[in-house]
């Protein structure tokens, strides 16, 4: 889930760290869309948008989805309220704020700034970093993209990983930024064992892959009973990426990437055995058996 904490303070060798990632999630986005178009055909047509991130309004039942045109809208109305929230938008300091410095007339025009402003901040900067190591390291396997805006919001999840041939939603993550503060680490562990504990987290716009015959296709639907991890990323970690020119590059994986994913990948092992010691349900066990699994066939 996004964390809305002060504006990141780029290395001074590296300007507009958002906008260059921003730039690469529309990168991997294009380079995603095409190939499960080519695999799924039109089931899978404007599944994401140029943020790598699924597109709400395409599960409408006219878009080969299951929701109404109504219920989408709803959701998207929950977005905005969240965001009308998080920005200030109803105080009068905040609103002089934008109007002074941006020229924010109304309250469109502030929440279209925050949200632009909202690039540079660690939080979401963290999120795309991750989000593109992720995909690196996993696409030949997996399809990696950034949730909807709504299951973010609401069901605190900022990425799925969906196997390609399975077809399985094998878990989701929620990045942070780790502060080395022991106590958020804590709290961190006892978020995730309260979700196992509860049967794993629901991704409402979702889908599976199926295959009728020779035919595979992409099922929009949602998705419950989802293991969830946390990942975390240092602000050293993050300037050694942002420092690195690989990053921009889909092709090319830096020693900081491949430092970065490996210490991603000992965090989830913890994670995972943290959880199985615990008396979780058994459907959430056998998940992470999977997941497990998964993990320790990844090259790195």
């Amino acid at each position: 889930m996004i964390n809305f904490s002060p504006k990141f303070e780029a290395p001074k060798s590296q300007e507009n760290p958002g906008e260059r990632l921003g730039i690469l999630m529309e990168k991997i986005a294009s380079k995603t869309q095409a190939e499960l178009l080519d695999t799924f055909g039109d089931s899978a047509r404007d599944l994401l948008g140029e943020d790598n991130a699924i597109n709400m309004r395409s599960f409408l039942v006219k878009s080969g989805g299951n929701f109404s045109k109504e219920e989408v809208k709803h959701d998207e109305r929950m977005n905005h309220d969240k965001e009308l929230l998080w920005s200030g938008a109803d105080n009068d300091n905040v609103r002089k704020y934008y109007k002074d410095k941006f020229g924010c007339d109304t309250t469109e025009e502030l929440l279209a700034q925050y949200k632009e402003s909202r690039l540079n901040h660690r939080g979401t900067i963290v999120e795309m970093a991750i989000t593109s190591i992720l995909y690196k390291f996993l696409h030949d396997k997996y399809i990696v993209m950034r949730s909807s805006t709504f299951d973010d919001y609401e069901n605190g999840v900022d990425n799925v990983i969906v196997h390609k041939e399975t077809g399985e939603v094998i878990c989701a993550f929620d990045e942070v930024y780790d502060s080395h503060d022991h106590e958020r680490v804590e709290a961190k562990d006892k978020k995730i064992l309260n979700k196992a504990m509860k049967g794993g987290v629901k991704i409402k716009y979702g889908f599976s892959l199926e295959s009728e015959g020779d035919v595979r296709k992409l099922v929009k639907q949602e998705i419950k009973n989802v293991p969830a991890f946390y990942l975390a990323m240092s602000d050293v970690q993050l300037d050694a990426l942002l420092l690195n020119k690989d990053i921009d590059s889909l092709e090319n994986i830096s020693d900081e990437e491949r430092i970065v994913f490996t210490k991603l990948l000992a965090s989830l092992e913890s994670q995972v055995t943290m959880l199985k010691s615990n008396d979780i349900p058994e459907n959430i066990s056998s998940q992470l058996d999977k997941f497990l699994e998964a993990l320790h066939n990844i090259t790195i």
